[in-house]
């Protein structure tokens, strides 16, 4: 009896095991999306205002 459970859980557990891996394959993917976007917000900022955008030649807008 033991052993048909032990069988019966084994199979079970390789039956899931592609869709398990699926699983992980896309999380990991949108972990990455993730970060890389979290990157990308913080640096913008940064490089914008190392950019000569800032710097109007408009009369009205000199200090």
């Amino acid at each position: 009896m033991a052993e048909h459970i032990r069988d019966t859980a084994r199979r079970r557990r390789n039956h899931r095991a592609p869709r398990r891996k699926a699983y992980a394959t896309f999380i990991t993917g949108l972990a990455i999306m993730v970060v890389l976007g979290t990157v990308m917000s913080l640096i913008q900022p940064a490089a914008t205002l190392n950019a000569d955008v800032l710097t109007c030649t408009q009369e009205e807008h000199t200090p």
